[in-house]
């Protein structure tokens, strides 16, 4: 959220329950999402996980006409996906578009999607042409800015600070080696939780 604040973004916090003891959470982030796309008027929604694609899925059966978005849905995981008639009428009758990302979820989703949904793989990594390693020059001179020592072993984890993002672990392996440094791209949790994680002890090579 003080990305989206600071980029001028505009953040709705909506959960994604799919528990039947949840169905009034379920409902009331249905009417939040409904009301979002009949007065946004957005173009797409954006789907990664099955909760999320779900609860798309039932809020747009409840709008018609030209309010209705196109859904995209990108499958990120290696989660096998059922072929249930369920599942197929949420790919194929709920989902104008799907993006896997590698040849083996592609072929996973054309059992279900039987040809009906377009499907395109964009696949995981860096590509090479467009993002390079900077030179040694601009590595030193970046170093000097951050005032980090030419011999020091940095391991960035720019995915935030959300503990499920497991970047705890990787300090606690590199806590206190001086060859190492571990920099999270992401707020820096609260004092009192950084000594929870690390039982009083925070690493003292641990950036945020």
């Amino acid at each position: 959220f003080s990305f989206c604040s600071q980029n001028r973004v505009t953040c709705h916090p909506v959960n994604f329950p799919g528990k039947l003891k949840e169905l009034i959470m379920i409902l009331r982030n249905l009417i939040k999402l409904r009301r979002l796309v009949l007065t946004k008027s957005f173009d797409i929604i954006h789907c990664n996980g099955s909760p999320d694609h779900r609860l798309t899925m039932l809020t747009l059966l409840t709008v018609r006409g030209a309010s209705k978005p196109k859904v995209l849905f990108t499958k990120h995981n290696s989660f096998p996906v059922q072929n249930s008639i369920l599942t197929r009428w949420r790919y194929i009758s709920h989902t104008d578009s799907v993006i896997t990302v590698c040849s083996e979820q592609e072929k996973q989703i054309q059992t279900v999607l039987r040809g009906k949904t377009p499907i395109r793989t964009i696949s995981n990594g860096v590509c090479l042409t467009r993002f390079r390693p900077v030179s040694s020059k601009r590595k030193a001179e970046l170093r000097g800015k951050l005032e980090i020592p030419h011999d020091r072993l940095v391991f960035v984890s720019c995915a935030g600070s959300s503990l499920h993002k497991g970047w705890q672990y990787l300090s606690k392996v590199a806590a206190n080696d001086a060859s190492i440094l571990v920099i999270v791209l992401g707020n820096k949790p609260p004092q009192n939780k950084l000594e929870e994680i690390f039982a009083g002890e925070i690493p003292n090579n641990l950036w945020f």
